[in-house]
């Protein structure tokens, strides 16, 4: 006899997976803010690597979870979500709390991941700046800055002294 679990179980199985893999990746974006702050190339490389498969794990388990939505009748939205919720919440009281927290977790990886591109994108910028000043593409006014210390285009000179 082939035994199926219930959509309730089934879907607790696939939350706790999911929240599991959210925790890998969570940690994984952690370490690599880490290494971005370190300038931690290799560091840097090894997790992303490991970020990369983490999220072919989340996408797995949310392939996982559409299947079983559709495997009783439902569409894969999120008031198909939020119904499936209200709808099996009497078979296990905190489905609902445990969902939203696998939520949470998604939108933290999201949050660092999001500060993690910022940081990788500052980096990017500022060394494009410095390929350009050594290739000689910066006018000598984009280096020059006023008295609050920010760059100014003024590249008129300004006498140091009169005589």
């Amino acid at each position: 006899m082939n035994h199926h679990p219930s959509p309730v179980t089934g879907f607790l199985e696939i939350v706790r997976d999911g929240m599991a893999s959210a925790r890998n990746l969570l940690s994984f974006l952690e370490q690599e803010n880490t290494a971005l702050r370190n300038n931690d190339l290799d560091g840097f490389l090894d997790l992303a690597q490991r970020k990369k498969a983490e999220i072919v794990v989340l996408e797995g388990i949310e392939q996982r979870r559409a299947a079983l939505l559709h495997a009783i009748g439902m569409a894969d939205d999120a008031q198909a979500m939020a119904d499936f919720l209200i709808r099996h919440d009497n078979e296990h009281a905190d489905m609902s709390g445990h969902w939203q927290k696998f939520l949470g977790l998604l939108k933290a990886c999201q949050r660092l991941n999001d500060t993690n591109g910022r940081m990788i994108h500052a980096r990017q910028q500022q060394l494009q700046q410095a390929l350009e000043i050594l290739r000689g593409q910066l006018g000598s006014g984009e280096l020059a800055y006023d008295q609050q210390g920010k760059t100014t285009k003024d590249i008129t000179p300004t006498p140091i002294a009169k005589a």
